[in-house]
């Protein structure tokens, strides 16, 4: 008997459910903004810890303030990238259809990573400044494919008539070759 006292319940018609509208609250201009510094603290906030380490990078050749600071530029490309094409898609389903819309949002959103590990990895060389800076400044030299020394010009008597490679000079010392008491 209880069994078919649930089953009423059941039977009943439906109640009607009466959609009014919400009231909208003003904001008074005091809480905009207080809301947009809230929201604006975080970018300043990123940006401080960007320029940090940017300086201790670029001033002091510090290797992890320039890993550091590849790595949250990257994080920083891969949100606008994802996030940008994640607000898009909706956009694109309607404009090209649900299917055609989808793929391109989701294409859209895997350049975020591609473009993140992209930095990551192009930006390794730079992470050590004074290597790179030394890399790139050093002076060029020359040495022969069998020979100990290297060479201050390809006119050392040492060297003339052999075959002559050029190198700088960071490169040549990191093969293991020391500079020519005569032309050093």
């Amino acid at each position: 008997m209880n069994i078919f006292n649930n089953l009423k319940v059941y039977q009943q018609q439906p109640r009607k459910v009466i959609d009014e509208p919400l009231p909208i609250k003003k904001e008074s201009f005091k809480e905009k903004l207080a809301y947009f510094f809230e929201e604006t603290m975080v970018l300043w906030f990123v940006g401080t810890i960007l320029l940090v380490f940017g300086l201790l990078w670029y001033f002091f050749s510090i290797q992890f303030c320039g890993m550091m600071l590849f790595g949250i530029l990257a994080v920083i490309i891969f949100g606008v990238f994802a996030g940008g094409f994640a607000n898009l898609s909706d956009w694109f389903e309607k404009k090209l259809g649900e299917t055609k819309g989808m793929t391109l949002g989701c294409l859209g959103m895997l350049l975020g990573p591609i473009a993140a590990v992209t930095i990551i990895i192009t930006s390794m060389p730079y992470w050590d400044y004074e290597s790179y800076y030394e890399q790139q400044v050093k002076p060029t030299v020359y040495y022969t494919p069998y020979g100990e020394c290297y060479h201050s010009t390809p006119h050392c008597y040492h060297i003339e008539g052999h075959e002559i490679t050029s190198v700088n000079e960071f490169k040549a010392k990191q093969k293991g070759l020391r500079p020519c008491s005569d032309c050093y």
